[in-house]
This record gives structure tokens, sequence and C-alpha cells, in this order.
């Protein structure tokens, strides 16, 4: 997977599949609850604000994002976007807003992985309510 964009997944391409390529576990109970700096290299959990040092954990809950810490350290945060934010992650080139779902919701379907990298600033709003979506700003 290319760490330098974000990239679109295929509807077929289940998140067993990504973990797998990615070479993450599940983080382990005595591992979470620290932010994503602080988490163990090779894992994967769930958090509700992954743009903050909000805690990881090894359940997913309602509405929580997965995130992948690589082996190397590099972070990915597994998204669904509407199909014009998945044109302009497409298209490249300089600052570009997205907005980030957790899971599918209306017509944010289409599964994103984003490298955290590329993550400028996310306005988290602390409300879980219309598919607890985040606006990213990503730098492409």
């Amino acid at each position: 997977m290319n760490a330098a964009a974000a990239t679109t997944l295929s509807f077929g391409k289940a998140r067993e599949q990504l973990r797998s390529e990615h070479q993450v576990r599940l983080i382990g109970t005595d591992e979470e609850g620290h932010g994503f700096e602080r988490i163990p290299n090779g894992v994967y959990g769930f958090t509700y604000a992954p743009a903050t040092e909000t805690p990881v954990f090894h359940r997913q809950s309602y509405h929580s994002f997965e995130v992948h810490k690589l082996a190397n350290g590099t972070g990915f945060l597994l998204v669904h976007c509407r199909s014009d934010d998945v044109a302009k992650l497409k298209a490249g080139g300089g600052s570009v807003q997205i907005t980030a779902y957790p899971d599918p919701w209306e017509d944010a379907t289409e599964p994103v992985v984003v490298p955290m990298h590329l993550i400028v600033s996310s306005l988290y709003k602390p409300v879980r309510e219309d598919g607890n979506a985040i606006p990213l700003r990503l730098s492409l």
C-alpha cells in the first residue's frame, strides 16, 4: 500500500485482508488506553477521535474508527467517505478537506485508507450524531 496518498478500497476488500497486508494484530487489553503515539507498533485498534491523542482500545465500539500502526510506526486511518470526497483524494495536490465516517453512513459508503501523516487537522466534534463524522484536512 502506498503510504504517500490516501487510497480507496474496493467494496469487496475486507478489513481482515487489509490487516493482513499491514501485518497488524489487535491491540492487547494490557496495551490499550493510550493515544496513538504511545501504542506499540504492529497493532490495530479503535478510537473515537483518530487525529488526536484520544486513547486507542481493543474493543470496537459503536461509531469508533479503526487505526493501524505498522511495524515501522506508520499510521493509517480506515474511514468511509462520500464519492465527492473520494474524487478530491484521487485528484490530490495541496490541501483537501474531507468528511470521514467510521462506518458507512447514508451516502458515505466508499472505504478509504488515509495515512495519518497526511492529516493536517481534525475538528472533532464530541457529539456522536450523524454517523460520528469528523472533518479532516489533508495535505496531499
